[in-house]
């Protein structure tokens, strides 16, 4: 039993073989069907990616991703079908996967760049019966005669393709000598089409100029009339100007005089309206004066009045005054005796 370090990805070389006559023999696997490749322990089985080999199709290359799974022994085992008939080889503890390297013993071989470690063979073990035995027989007869098969239709395909090959060298002969005949009647047929082509062109050049010079000499004549028309047009056209400009002249002449007189009529009636506003304006101005020297006048008398009597109140208190002061040493008294009023003056 082989002990890995877990953690390595590796590939496990498994050669099949079946017992044949007593004797081991490989095991054609491409003739296989439904072909597996498990990793067993005491928990669950792993189905592994395998590969058969391209040298040896005896040969499976099973490819081990050991840091998925589970420290411990694994059994090998390998199954699948034959023409229908199933077979399985289960090799018990063929790896153990440890945890370090001083558990481990496995060295691994590099196999196209990849680690690899050569396994216990798979013994398959078959149904000892002639037909199936006939059957592989023929199996392998029927693949040597589809290989010559194959062999003489290569052979075939190459006289075929040398065939092609000299048929299309030929094809390309009569092509080349077809493309310069092609070109050489080419050559003829432009030749003889630029002389028709020169013709016409010279023969449509003196046409046009035949064409040109009574063309010139029909615009002439044309030019002539026009210019003589033209010229009785204008002298036409000058006379209805001129009596339409006297006719212009004299409208403007009269409407000018009536605007001028128009003018002066407004002017007068203005310069009356004027003349009586101002008089107005005159006769109301004296009245305002009037009016105001006369109220000046009252103002005036109004004053003076005023303060005259303020004058003869002054006096008249100045009076009332002394005459309280007299009152003041005055007493009055009864003369019961006599029924007379006694008033004596203490001054």
């Amino acid at each position: 039993m082989k002990k890995i370090v877990r953690g390595n990805d590796f590939t496990m070389r498994v050669p099949v073989r079946k017992i044949v006559g007593g004797e081991a023999e490989k095991f054609p696997l491409p003739a296989c069907e439904e072909v597996e490749v498990n990793l067993v322990n005491a928990f669950r089985r792993r189905r592994m990616a395998h590969t058969i080999g391209v040298e040896d199709d005896s040969l499976l290359e099973v490819r081990v991703h050991s840091s998925e799974m589970a420290l411990g022994a694994y059994a090998l085992e390998v199954k699948g079908k034959l023409f229908g008939c199933s077979w399985r080889s289960n090799e018990y503890e063929q790896i153990m996967l440890v945890d370090n390297n001083a558990q481990g013993d496995t060295v691994f071989e590099p196999q196209e760049g990849e680690d690899s470690v050569e396994m216990d063979t798979a013994v398959v073990v078959l149904p000892p019966t002639v037909d199936l035995t006939n059957l592989i027989t023929d199996a392998h007869e029927a693949t040597k005669k589809a290989n010559a098969a194959t062999d003489r239709a290569n052979a075939s395909a190459d006289k075929a393709d040398k065939a092609a090959a000299d048929a299309k060298s030929t094809a390309d002969t009569a092509a080349a000598e077809a493309k310069a005949t092609a070109d050489a009647a080419a050559a003829e047929a432009k030749k003889t089409a630029n002389d028709a082509a020169e013709l016409a062109i010279t023969t449509a050049n003196n046409a046009a100029t035949d064409a040109e010079q009574r063309t010139t000499a029909a615009i002439a004549e044309m030019t002539k009339q026009t210019d003589t028309t033209l010229t009785a047009v204008m002298q036409q056209t000058t006379d209805a100007i001129a009596d339409v400009k006297q006719q212009t002249d004299t409208a403007i002449a009269d409407v000018t005089q009536q605007t001028t007189d128009a003018i002066a009529d407004v002017k007068q009636q203005t310069t009356d309206a004027i003349a009586k506003n101002d008089k107005a304006t005159a006769d109301a101005v004296a009245k305002a004066n009037k009016a105001t020297t006369d109220a000046v006048a009252k103002a005036d008398k109004a004053t003076a009045d005023a303060v005259k009597a303020k004058a003869d109140a002054d006096t008249a208190a100045d009076r009332a005054n002394k005459a309280a002061e007299r009152c003041e040493s005055v007493s009055v008294d009864v003369d019961a005796e006599r029924g007379e009023l006694v008033i004596v003056s203490e001054k």
